[in-house]
C-alpha cells in the first residue's frame, strides 16, 4: 500500500498541477496511510473475526449435533451493525478522494454552499474548512459537501449584470425613446463590457421602466464594481444633462369633504 501510494502522489507534477498537489499535499501522506491503515485493519480483523467463528461454530455442531442457524443469523445482524457503523466514515473518505480527484472544487476557490459561501482552506479525509467571507470557519463533513448544491465562483468567464432604470412619466416620448440607445453607448465605452440589449419594457405603479442586461467579460469583481460605478454616474450626469428625471414611488391623495361638497 505505501508504495501505491507514492506512485499516486509521483504522478502529480507540482509544477504543473499545483492546485491537485497541494490537495494531496494538504492531506499527507501520513493522513492517508493512518486512513487507509484503519480501513484495512478494520476489513481484515472483521473478516478473520467472522471467519473464526463460523468455523468453531461448525466444529461445535459436529460435535454437539447442534442447530446453529440462529447462532449465524445474529453474527450476520452483528456484522451488519459493524458495516453500519463504518458507513460514515467510508464515506467521508471516499467523498475526500472524490474532491481530490474529480476536482469540483481546489484550495483557495470561492464557493457557495447553500446559503454559506467562502474560500476552501483545507480538504481532510473526513472534513472540508471554507473561511467564510465574514471571517468564520465553516467546517463541512466530505459527505455532506458533496450532496450539496456547490458553485464555484473561480470558473466564471464573466458577470452578467441586469438594472432597470425608472423614469417619471412626463418625459415625453422622443426623449423616452432615446434613452435605451443613450444607455448602450454608454456602457460601449468602457473596457471589458458587451451589451446584450437595453428597451423601454414596462409601465411601472410610478414610472416608466427600461431594462438592460450587459456583460462584464473578466469576472474579477474589483474591476466589475468600478466600471459599474462609472457607467452609473456617467447615466445620471446623462439624464441630468437631457433633463430627464428618475422615478421614485408617489402615491396621489384625493380627499373628499363629507357630504360629497
Amino acid at each position: 500500500m505505501p508504495a501505491l501510494f507514492s506512485t499516486v502522489v509521483q504522478d502529480v507534477d507540482p509544477t504543473t498541477n499545483t492546485s491537485l498537489f497541494s490537495q494531496l499535499v494538504g492531506i499527507t501522506a501520513t493522513e492517508w496511510l493512518i486512513a487507509v491503515g484503519i480501513v484495512l485493519v478494520v476489513f481484515v480483523v472483521v473478516r478473520g473475526f467472522i471467519a473464526l467463528s463460523i468455523k468453531r461454530l461448525e466444529r461445535l455442531a459436529a460435535k454437539t449435533e447442534t442447530d446453529v442457524t440462529a447462532v449465524l443469523a445474529g453474527m450476520s445482524i452483528g456484522g451488519i451493525a459493524i458495516a453500519l457503523a463504518l458507513q460514515n466514515v467510508l464515506g467521508d473518505l471516499f467523498a475526500s478522494l472524490s474532491i481530490v480527484f474529480d476536482k469540483p472544487f481546489v484550495i483557495g476557490d470561492s464557493i457557495s454552499v447553500g446559503e454559506f459561501r467562502g474560500t476552501v482552506e483545507h480538504v481532510g479525509l473526513k472534513t472540508t474548512r471554507i473561511r467564510s467571507i465574514t471571517e468564520e470557519q465553516l467546517i463541512f463533513s466530505n459527505t455532506d459537501l458533496l450532496n450539496s448544491r456547490i458553485a464555484n465562483f473561480k470558473h466564471r468567464t464573466e458577470r452578467r449584470v441586469a438594472f432597470t432604470v425608472g423614469v417619471t412619466y412626463d418625459t415625453p416620448p422622443d426623449k423616452l425613446e432615446a434613452i435605451p440607445a443613450m444607455i448602450m453607448e454608454i456602457i460601449d465605452r468602457h473596457d471589458h463590457t458587451r451589451v446584450d440589449r437595453s428597451h423601454f419594457l414596462d409601465f411601472g405603479p410610478s414610472s416608466l421602466d427600461i431594462e438592460t442586461v450587459y456583460y462584464m467579460e473578466v469576472p474579477d469583481f474589483g474591476i466589475y464594481a468600478e466600471t459599474r460605478q462609472r457607467i452609473n454616474l456617467e447615466l445620471y450626469r446623462r439624464f441630468q444633462e437631457e433633463g430627464i428625471e428618475f422615478a421614485f414611488p408617489t402615491q396621489t391623495v384625493h380627499l373628499q369633504k363629507a357630504g360629497g361638497s
